[in-house]
């Protein structure tokens, strides 16, 4: 969740921490909304949530990712009669079939395509996906606002 600003503009102060906190919780309520039975939704860090979705394709953990950041971004939290917008940087890490990776290896992976997400401005989602995928990266539906970035298939 791209709420690093709030800070900025109010500086270091315990009602900027509380303004962080409450973006942060409007923005997991609404990422949780579009997680379903196989999909799970936790706070990873202080702007960080980590999503997990067992799903046999990558194609539909994309298509949710950009659907999580499209939700988001239509956000608005009042903060002191202030209407606060938000957006979300995601990362995305595909592992299907690939049993030689550790949890601390999908996690690292997910971590650096959230940083290249950020680094292209934000409110937009970056994967990486393993070079064995059988399946084509989807161009993003019309109704999507999706920009990718990452997309490339790496080894």
């Amino acid at each position: 969740i791209n709420a690093h600003r709030i800070p900025d503009t109010m500086g270091f102060t315990e009602a900027a921490a509380q303004c962080v906190e409450r973006v942060l919780q409007a923005a997991g309520l609404a990422l949780g909304g579009y997680l379903g039975e196989n999909g799970l939704l936790a706070r990873f860090d202080d702007l960080t949530f980590a999503v997990l979705v067992m799903d046999p394709s990558a194609n539909t953990a994309y298509l949710a990712a950009e659907r999580m950041c499209a939700g988001v971004e239509g956000l608005s939290v009042d903060i002191a009669g202030q209407s606060v917008s938000v957006t979300a940087s995601i990362g995305l890490a595909s592992e299907k079939g690939r049993r030689d990776l550790t949890t601390d290896g999908v996690i690292s992976r997910a971590n650096g395509q959230l940083e290249s997400a950020r680094e292209a401005g934000g409110n937009c989602v970056a994967r990486w996906v393993h070079s064995s995928a059988r399946e084509p990266i989807p161009a993003v539906s019309g109704d999507l606002r999706g920009t990718v970035v990452g997309s490339q298939r790496k080894s």
